[in-house]
């Protein structure tokens, strides 16, 4: 039910695309077809997009997707897809992997469990649903510590080597990860040394692919922070940013960034493609049942220290801790992109739901034996299915026309934005040799007209017939002999103009605007 609820209507709802989304899926284009991003360098290590940068992954990603299924809504959403089936399989074996042997939890409970959080989940559902590039994070290290526990259990070589592969894959996931997966690492180093589970040889055998894959991303810093000329490795391109964001983290709001953490992994974040304020992200009936089982676990993690025995639980203790530590220190320019939100948290997500499972089954234990367990179970189970009942028919019914409200998801592309209006436009004699001026995001006209990256400049607003990005309320700065097109999401402008003496055709996504 889960997969067949992911897959309907896939590409098509959300019918609208996040920026960043669609800065991925242009780039991705670019490098399938001439080998370079929108800025003209190869193979970039880090992207680029709008200056500030974004992770590699998603993009290489965007590429294969891309190259063999042609630029569409299927292809650009397709990676978050797998990575959501990927987060389920290996969340999968590391449940089974830690309660077949610690036994505080029935294995096959726990899967039932995880089964059913993963199919009625809005979090997870949403994340599914669109491409941006930092979602990785969560798949791809529910993946690496499903790795590392099997490598630390059997000591073997080989695995550890693997794991190395893996944990360098996740640093090109999300910049984020370039401080949790360190501090997590040590963490675990430390633990493994109490516990005698790690030796010289499988420290070393698993550092090494770590540092192989981490170097082109350490340079990126290097270069960036002091301010170096770009360089190249072969066909790598080590970024050099327009925009460094390093003002992005800060030491002066952890105490109400604490409290958005919580809110945004816990509750919901006030971004509507991430998280809806109407369920949550694992619905209300879900948050006490996190703090029972965060405490259980954290408990018998104190326990292992202590008793120097290795746990898997433990390792994902140390995973929740790392991601909440840093989440602490996000928000340097106090935006609420850039504050502790769902995406930038969505590392932390599998020890959430690892929590919320162990608080289901510490509550419900020995439910066959005692009746009032299974009455309160029942109730609980009615309440999953029916917020999942009420969710699932807002997504499909309402969520979809709700973003062309906001600002969020601007608009489609692929013949319903600018064609139909360029067309119009030039079937039409008296407006055929106008400029258009229009509101929209540059990345949006990118994706529509798909240029050749050879032949555009990634700042630039004038690409001949179209100016992008003019926001304007004044008339006045619209000279006479020029066409504008805004969103029709934006009515007051659109009134302002129209009381201004302007005319206005009506499009399906844009109004145009002339005199």
């Amino acid at each position: 039910a889960a997969i067949f609820l992911r897959l309907y209507n896939f590409g098509s709802i959300p019918g609208n695309f996040n920026c960043d989304e669609l800065g991925s899926a242009y780039d991705g284009y670019c490098i399938a077809y001439y080998g370079v991003d929108r800025f003209d360098k190869s193979f970039p290590v880090y992207f680029a997009n709008f200056g500030g940068g974004q992770s590699a992954l998603m993009t290489y990603f965007c590429t294969l997707s891309i190259y063999f299924l042609g630029f569409n809504a299927v292809a650009i959403r397709l990676p978050a897809l797998l990575n959501s089936l990927l987060f389920l399989f290996f969340a999968w074996k590391v449940i089974d992997e830690i309660c077949r042997e610690e036994k505080f939890l029935p294995a096959d409970v726990a899967k039932f469990l995880l089964a059913g959080i993963y199919a009625t989940s809005p979090y997870l559902f949403l994340s599914s649903r669109f491409s941006l590039d930092c979602n990785l994070f969560f798949g791809f290290s529910t993946l690496f510590v499903f790795v590392l526990i099997r490598a630390i259990k059997s000591g073997q070589v080989k695995k550890f080597f693997l794991a190395g592969i893996i944990g360098g894959v996740v640093f090109y996931t999300y910049v984020l990860s370039y401080l949790i997966l360190p501090l997590f690492l040590i963490l675990t180093l430390l633990y493994l040394i109490r516990t005698g589970k790690i030796n010289f040889r499988n420290a070393a055998i698993f550092s090494l692919p770590l540092v192989i894959f981490a170097v082109p991303l350490i340079l990126v810093q290097y270069v960036n922070y002091f301010d170096l000329p770009e360089m190249k490795i072969g066909a790598l391109t080590i970024t050099k940013l327009p925009l460094y964001r390093a003002s992005e983290f800060a030491t002066d709001n952890m105490m109400n960034n604490l409290f958005s953490e919580f809110k945004s992994v816990l509750f919901f974040d006030n971004i509507d493609f991430n998280t809806t304020s109407e369920y949550w992200n694992f619905y209300p009936v879900s948050v006490i049942f996190f703090f029972i089982g965060a405490g259980h676990c954290i408990y018998l993690t104190a326990k292992n220290i202590s008793g120097k025995i290795f746990s898997g639980t433990s390792l994902i203790v140390f995973w929740f801790f790392s991601c909440m530590f840093f989440g602490l220190f996000l928000g340097g320019e106090g935006s609420i992109m850039t504050n502790p939100n769902a995406h930038r948290m969505n590392g932390i997500f599998f020890p959430v739901i690892f929590f919320i499972i162990a608080g289901l089954g510490i509550s419900f234990r020995d439910i066959f034996e005692d009746t009032v367990k299974k009455k309160i179970a029942a109730v609980v189970g009615v309440m999953y299915l029916l917020f999942a009942a009420s969710f699932y028919n807002y997504y499909f019914n309402e969520y979809d026309p709700c973003f062309r409200k906001k600002e969020t998801f601007a608009e489609d592309f692929g013949g319903h934005i600018y064609p139909e209006v360029l067309e119009f436009v030039k079937n039409s004699p008296e407006f055929a040799d106008k400029k258009i001026y229009t509101d929209s995001h540059i990345i949006y006209y990118l994706c529509s007209a798909l240029p050749s990256p050879k032949n555009i400049d990634p700042f630039s607003l004038d690409y001949g017939k179209i100016q992008l990005y003019v926001r304007t309320e004044n008339p006045e700065e619209i000279p006479p002999d020029t066409l504008y097109l805004c969103k029709n999401e934006h009515g007051e402008r659109i009134k302002i103009f129209e009381n201004a003496g302007f005319r206005s055709k009506r499009f399906k996504y844009f109004t145009l605007l002339f005199r």
